[in-house]
């Protein structure tokens, strides 16, 4: 199959690309239907969107896990005192 380059339209903000002979023999090979929808600037930025989203939620996981594992080390403590056992200073991970 032969291809040829191609100028596709940016659905976000609507500046034309082109789709190479390459890029569509890449495609081709792969199965992949659709066109791109996006320049190659655009594809770059909703990439780094993307890895940065990916980012907070990480840090938000860990920080919410950090603090759970505060609460259950405080509410060990809180029980060993309780039963008058001995008492280690807490732990900071």
């Amino acid at each position: 199959m032969e291809f040829v380059d191609r100028e596709l339209k940016c659905i976000d903000c609507g500046a034309e690309f082109v789709f190479t002979a390459g890029e569509q023999a890449f495609f081709h090979e792969r199965q992949l239907t659709n066109d791109p929808k996006h320049c190659k600037q655009c594809t770059a930025t909703l990439a780094a969107e993307q890895k940065a989203a990916i980012a907070h939620r990480w840090h938000d996981t860990l920080k919410e896990s950090y603090v759970l594992q505060l609460m259950l080390d405080l509410r060990e403590r809180q029980e060993r005192e309780k039963r008058g056992g001995s008492v280690q200073p807490l732990h900071r991970h």
